[in-house]
């Protein structure tokens, strides 16, 4: 197994009453934002971020999509 990394972010003044579902919605936001965002940096590969969320590659190329992120690897253009 590789390094293990844990990202926290400490969020101030959360109204009370937010249903659990809605952070929990929140949650896997910001994880999926931090997976992409490596990806579209070239930090990590597809694969990677796929196994970082738990999708499948067809679910992650239609997230890429989503995210305006080209699913061909753009060094074979060049």
């Amino acid at each position: 197994m590789g390094n293990l990394l844990e990202v926290r972010f400490i969020v101030a003044d959360v109204p009370q009453g937010v249903p659990v579902e809605r952070i929990a919605a929140a949650e896997a936001g910001a994880k999926e934002a931090f997976a992409i965002e490596l990806l579209r940096l070239g930090d990590i590969s597809a694969g990677r971020s796929a196994e970082i969320l738990g999708i499948n590659r067809s679910q992650l190329s239609e997230l890429m999509c989503e995210y305006n992120i080209s699913t061909f690897d753009r060094t074979v253009m060049r």
